[in-house]
């Protein structure tokens, strides 16, 4: 006659394999909290650069007094960041003035993208479709100089 109790070595099997299934998962959300701490990190690495080249911007719209050269404010956000990005200057409402022509009062935007920011964990991407997402972020200031005419 058989009891209806389970042996202990069955027990520790089960036990085992509970672990694991649990492991596994916990496994897979640290790593989603990670890559979206990585991507919450390099976002504000992204803003702070933009951010680094408007306030450049706004004193020195650009060394040149007669063409659209912007390569020193793009030059100080790219020290600020060590990946490839792509950077846009534009000046005054929509983008409709050139650096030269920028003074006092004008409207300066800088925008930064990624447009390869990689995850790694597979799970996300799963999800996303895709391992890659585009991040941008964006600042606007206004030139302090140098004074209109």
């Amino acid at each position: 006659m058989r009891s209806g109790k389970i042996s202990p070595q069955k027990e520790r099997g089960q036990s085992l394999v509970e672990l694991a299934s649990i492991f596994l998962i916990l496994l897979l959300l640290i790593g989603g909290i990670v890559d979206i701490g990585r991507l919450l990190f390099y976002s504000i690495s992204l803003r702070d650069a933009a951010q680094e080249g408007v306030n450049y911007g706004e004193l020195k719209p650009s060394k040149s007094t007669t063409s659209s050269d912007v390569s020193d404010i793009v030059n100080r956000v790219q020290t600020s960041l060590d990946s490839s990005v792509i950077i846009e200057v534009t000046y005054g409402v929509d983008g409709a003035k050139l650096p030269a022509d920028a003074c006092t009062g004008d409207r300066i935007q800088v925008v930064v993208t990624q447009p390869n920011f990689e995850f790694v964990m597979p799970l996300i991407s799963t999800f996303l479709g895709s391992t890659h997402i585009t991040v941008s972020q964006s600042s606007t200031g206004t030139v302090l100089r140098p004074a209109c005419p």
